[in-house]
């Protein structure tokens, strides 16, 4: 799926999220997952894949919870996949607490350079400054980062496993192209700083391996492990 095309799904799905009735978005969403737990389609893994993507902006619209209220609330049959689509719905906090939003000041004590310059050495192909970057307290500089040519999978995955951390430095990571890579998305699914329902989103996407592994995490959210049991158990 080429870059443009990828924004046309992208548009596309954030159309259907806050423009289709709750009835007509919980019939699609139903399409999507029993589409991809019965065949494990790469087309199909790519749509769930940018629906996460498009979670992430689509919980910043006015009304995100009232809408996501009345797609969990549809009458529709009670089976298991059903239950999934309610639970792509539902909006859980992360499950711990990270650090404290920080402000300049405390950006400089962890890593000696004021915002903007960090935004501007983000940009810049230089390994030193990456390596420090990657402890950026500033969501602007990680997406920066993240969109750099010069970044690699390795720096991600530290990134998307840093801890203690908070969500908000872990959401530009899932809206960049490299939420392609299965790690990526396990390392985000796996981090209990995530927004609970951005790791389940993620969760949906993953192999029988990495939901094993996140169901046996006792680090993670209680419901988030029982969910992965049941997204795992869909594969047959």
């Amino acid at each position: 799926m080429i870059l443009q095309d990828e924004a046309f799904v992208r548009a596309k799905l954030m159309h259907t999220l806050t423009c289709l009735e709750p009835e007509g978005i919980f019939d699609d969403m139903y399409a999507r997952l029993k589409g991809f737990f019965a065949s494990r389609d790469p087309e199909k893994l790519e749509e769930l894949i940018q629906l996460a993507y498009v979670f992430v902006d689509f919980r910043q619209t006015k009304g995100f919870t009232d809408r996501c209220r009345a797609i969990y609330a549809m009458d529709s049959e009670n089976d298991e996949i059903a239950q999934l689509v309610r639970i792509w719905f539902t909006d859980f906090p992360a499950f711990r607490q990270g650090i404290p939003r920080v402000d300049d000041q405390n950006a400089q004590l962890l890593i000696s350079l004021p915002r903007g310059v960090q935004r501007a050495r983000a940009r810049l192909n230089h390994r030193g400054d990456h390596e420090a970057l990657m402890r950026s307290p500033f969501p602007d500089v990680i997406e920066i980062l993240c969109a750099n040519p010069a970044t690699r999978e390795t720096d991600l995955l530290f990134m998307a496993s840093r801890r203690p951390t908070q969500n908000a430095l872990l959401e530009p990571l899932m809206t960049s192209a490299w939420i392609k890579r299965p790690e990526v998305r396990f390392a985000l699914a796996a981090n209990p700083y995530l927004n609970t329902s951005h790791a389940l989103r993620c969760a949906f996407t993953l192999s029988h391996a990495h939901l094993d592994l996140l169901a046996e995490m006792r680090e993670l959210h209680p419901q988030l492990r029982a969910y992965a049991q049941r997204i795992n158990a869909c594969f047959g």
